[in-house]
């Protein structure tokens, strides 16, 4: 395993560390999370982070729908932590594969949560409950076998207030949408884990927000 990712303001990071703003998923064994992915080279990434991790804790990063790595982290502290990926890997190429898409030329998704919770959805002036299955920036899945493609509705959830989105897909009582203005990335990071503090308070020692929060450099 190659050496820790360095802490912030160690200046003996990789000569090939690139600094870029992408969000990231990553996931404990303990809790999922939204990070902001800072740094990166082939041996690890620095990451803001909206709640605590503790050190030498394994880790799975996801950076898009379809490319994760097992990872460690490294150190965790004032809202940023240091990940060792568990094997090198090809930065140059992640970011390609990044920011030109897939090979069908569709774009790729950003990083999707899973979390089950409550919602509402109104269409043509009825509002009904429905189940989130899951959340990104752009978007999310609920439980509604009403909903056809194509119909423009408005959904609440408690936390974040009332988005417009468009219903993009329907399969098997599953529908997937798309907001018409993607979430506010910190408002999202916050709002997950809020929602797992919600049912396991019993994790309180595990899941602990940062001391400080927000910054000129948040993006």
């Amino acid at each position: 395993m190659n050496a820790n990712f360095s802490q912030p303001g160690d200046h003996r990071l990789e000569a090939r560390t690139i600094t870029v703003y992408k969000p990231v998923l990553v996931e404990t064994s303990e809790v999922a999370a939204f990070c902001l992915l800072r740094d990166i080279s082939s041996s690890g990434m620095m990451a803001k982070t909206y709640i605590e991790f503790a050190e030498n804790s394994a880790i799975k990063v996801t950076f898009g729908c379809d490319f994760a790595v097992e990872g460690q982290v490294v150190w965790c502290n004032d809202g940023r932590m240091g990940i060792q990926f568990e094997e090198s890997i090809d930065v140059s190429l992640l970011l390609q594969q990044l920011s030109v898409g897939l090979p069908s030329g569709l774009k790729r998704r950003s990083p999707r949560l899973q979390i089950r919770t409550s919602a509402h959805v109104s269409l043509d002036g009825r509002r009904v409950p429905v189940e989130l299955i899951d959340i990104s920036q752009n978007g999310l899945k609920l439980s509604a076998p009403y909903l056809q493609p194509e119909d423009e509705v408005t959904i609440e959830l408690e936390g974040i207030g009332i988005k417009k989105a468009n219903v993009r897909w329907m399969h098997t009582g599953i529908a997937g949408l798309k907001f018409h203005v993607p979430l506010d990335f910190s408002q999202l990071a916050e709002w997950v884990i809020e929602q797992q503090l919600r049912k396991d308070n019993d994790s309180g020692s595990l899941l602990r927000l940062p001391a400080a929060k927000g910054g000129a450099d948040d993006r």
